[in-house]
């Protein structure tokens, strides 16, 4: 499964990705707001709580991995969406904070989708 946990892992990671992926380069601004899918229904929430929600899933995972290390890897990939978030977070702060970036900087006709 090159470095995935699993399935549900893989599909997890491509559904991030068709909901982020036009955007990855580019400040998420605060009133950015992404569709997602709940239980069958598609919804549109804020772009910031979809990220948060997600970054809480993956603690929560990550954890749950310590009382089930023999299941998928101990929460191993897990722990690494957690790391991955926070340093990205930490980089983004240091170069905007260094004047390297400009806070909610996009080039024109890109952005999160309203």
């Amino acid at each position: 499964m090159f470095l995935h946990g699993g399935w549900d892992h893989i599909l997890g990671n491509m559904l991030f990705l068709a909901i982020f992926g036009k955007n990855v380069e580019f400040v998420i601004y605060p009133n950015s707001r992404v569709t997602t899918l709940v239980l069958y229904f598609p919804i549109k929430v804020s772009a910031w709580f979809f990220l948060g929600a997600w970054f809480l899933y993956q603690l929560v995972e990550a954890n749950f991995g310590f009382f089930s290390a023999r299941a998928n890897g101990g929460g191993v990939a897990f722990f690494a969406h957690v790391g991955g978030f926070v340093f990205g977070v930490l980089v983004a702060w240091l170069l905007t904070r260094a004047g390297r970036v400009a806070a909610n900087q996009a080039a024109p006709g890109y952005g999160a989708p309203a």
